[in-house]
């Protein structure tokens, strides 16, 4: 059992390295030497399939090649049906291939990582090409059907099927900047662009539709923009694409396939820092440039050049999909998980090289294969649950288990059951802690703030009160000290925050009533205001600002403060003798009272307004 897992865990750390394709070759070597073949003829290795069919398999080929319709051997003509998983591939010295007529199957990787092959012609036949095929053949020039064929169809390089609506396989060789892919493909095929280091840039149709497995794994693009119509994106589609930064989910888009075996469709992406989905989508959302299902409750994948430290996964999640956070999401430290999680997929939490503590909550009862293994830094592992039972665990779950100088936190009384249990008691260093929860207070302070302060169980968050109001200021928010409080920080102490308030500003306008101008006053709330200038008018005594056009409140400007915009009226005593306004020739026509009301008579005492027959006015006094 130990050699079927040592093997799995091979395989999977191979698949999921950059290197993936060096690595495979030194397996190749070795079984080109171990490949078992019934008889070999003309310099090929064949297998015998059925009583007439052999299929070609692996060799030390070289040079110029041509795979026959049909060989003898020992006196049996047998029919060249196949080519065989790897026959071709890692061959440095292939120089030109030439597959026959009758031969209906290239298995995966049959031709494949040959670095001088610069020709090959298939035949007309050919009903099935494996994955892999023609990948990494970093000198081919030609790739034909020189008699045709009804299920493919090559420009002369790039193969598509028949009906050009499948792009199977971009070769490596190809160096085009743009690779503009032809309206009508729909689907962009397994690996095929797959290690084509020499296309800087790729513009995909409006006709496409699926994005398959690994389609761009290892591209050089630092940016591809993916058409609205586009449905589904398979695992590994931009795997190791290292210089992508970010990317754009149409909202078209109802699939992103969860990998399963191999990695995500970003794996790898040292320089993304952002997933975004556009407005509309059915199925994903982007949280501060993180991938979520719509409902919020799967994290489907974490950017590895997000810059955040500590990241506060939200409320609501209760799974972390497969391959998440895997891999070298290097500026990470920490996680805040939210109660409401309960499962933990494959390769959640891996190679996340400067994480050195990790605290599970007991709320997570499911934690598949590796979702905690290889982070070797990880020196402080606390769980919350009471027994280790209350989680099921998948392969390798635990894998942080076994790392050097680990100390296992687990709940007080715990300790001799995790002791006795499969994959704690690997830890050596198991220590209880106290499960009652810490309580913290949270206080609000400040002008005219009256709000009850708040008990917080530690690593919860604070509600967030209603904005208080205060006549002549503006709310600015709750502060600690000089920082603006976030409302997601998780409370881990006594804390008092205090309300900040910008101060209204008002306009004082004067209006000078004819009189010379006086410019406006724009003062904060609740001040007085320096008394300006007074203003002159011919023939007229200023007697001060009045807040009525009907003069009724004088303004003080020693006592008075500002609350609202506010004019203040100019207030006039004419200064013309009797005699210059009866040579004037002006009749008074009315006497009115400073509120504008006609009286019968000239008053007997006070002030009143004149009205001449000129429409003109003016404020008298009189003493008894």
């Amino acid at each position: 059992m130990r050699l079927i897992f040592l093997i799995y865990f091979i395989f999977v750390t191979v698949m999921k390295s950059k290197f993936r394709h060096s690595i495979l070759l030194l397996f190749l070597f070795p079984l080109q030497l171990w490949a078992q073949s019934d008889f070999t003829a003309n310099g090929l290795n064949y297998n015998i399939i059925a009583s007439n069919e052999v299929r070609v398999t692996i060799g030390n080929y070289s040079g110029i090649i041509t795979v026959p319709s049909q060989v003898e051997n020992e006196g049996i003509t047998y029919n060249v049906t196949q080519i065989d998983n790897s026959a071709f591939s890692g061959l440095p010295n292939l120089q030109k291939l030439t597959v026959s007529e009758g031969i209906t199957t290239l298995w995966n990787n049959a031709i494949r990582n040959c670095g001088r092959l610069s020709e090959i012609n298939l035949p007309s036949t050919l009903t099935e090409i494996g994955l892999g095929n023609f990948g990494w053949c970093k000198n081919l020039m030609s790739l034909n059907f020189p008699n045709g064929n009804s299920n493919f169809w090559s420009d002369g390089l790039v193969l598509y099927t028949a009906d050009r609506k499948t792009l199977i396989r971009v070769p490596s060789s190809i160096y085009r900047a743009p690779f503009i892919v032809p309206e009508g493909v729909e689907i962009i095929g397994n690996f095929a662009f797959d290690a084509c280091e020499l296309i800087s840039s790729i513009i995909l149709p409006s006709t496409l539709k699926t994005i398959k497995d690994a389609a761009f794994q290892s591209c050089v693009f630092s940016s591809i923009a993916l058409p609205e119509g586009l449905q589904t994106i398979e695992e590994r589609a931009f795997a190791y694409c290292e210089n992508l930064t970010s990317i754009t989910i149409p909202a078209s888009v109802t699939s992103i396939v969860e990998p399963f075996v191999y990695s995500s469709a970003f794996q790898g992406c040292k320089k993304l820092s952002v997933i975004e989905v556009a407005e509309g989508n059915s199925a994903y959302k982007s949280v501060d440039g993180v991938l979520f299902t719509l409902d919020g409750k799967t994290l489907v994948a974490y950017p590895q050049a997000k810059t955040d430290e500590v990241y506060v996964i939200p409320e609501g999640v209760t799974r972390i999909g497969n391959y998440a956070f895997n891999r070298e999401c290097n500026n990470l430290q920490d996680f805040v998980f939210p109660a409401s999680l309960t499962t933990v997929g494959r390769y959640s939490f891996n190679f996340l090289t400067n994480v050195t503590s990790l605290n599970i909550p007991a709320t997570i009862t499911h934690i598949d294969v590796w979702g905690f293994s290889a982070n070797s830094n990880v020196t402080s592992l606390t769980v919350a649950w009471t027994n280790p039972n209350q989680v099921t665990l998948g392969v390798s779950a635990m894998g942080v288990v076994d790392n050097e100088n680990l100390t296992l936190y687990v709940p007080e009384g715990s300790a001799s059951l995790y002791r006795a249990t499969y994959p704690w008691s690997r830890v050596e260093n198991i220590i209880e802690y106290s499960t009652e929860i810490p309580t913290y207070t949270v206080t609000f302070s400040g002008e005219e703030i009256d709000i009850e302060q708040q008990n917080i169980e530690e690593n919860s968050l604070v509600t967030r009160p209603d904005d208080p109001t205060r006549t002549g200021y503006i709310f600015d928010g709750w502060y600690i000290g000089s920082e603006l409080f976030d409302f997601e920080t998780p409370i881990t102490e006594n804390i008092t925050l205090t309300a900040h308030w910008t101060t209204n500003q008002y306009t004082v306008t004067f209006d000078s009533n004819n009189g010379s101008e006086v410019i406006p006053v724009t003062t904060d709330y609740n001040t007085a205001i320096t008394k300006p200038e007074d203003p002159t008018r011919e023939r007229h005594r200023f007697d001060g600002w009045f807040t009525e056009a009907t003069f009724e409140n004088e303004w003080n400007f020693e006592e008075d403060v500002v609350t609202q915009n506010t004019t203040l009226y100019a207030m006039w005593t004419s200064t013309t003798d009797i005699g210059e306004i009866l040579a004037n020739s002006r009749t008074i026509t009315g006497y009115y009272s400073l509120t504008g009301v006609k009286l019968h008579d000239e008053p007997a005492s006070g002030f009143y307004i004149i009205m001449y027959d000129n429409g003109t006015a003016e404020k008298r006094i009189k003493k008894e």
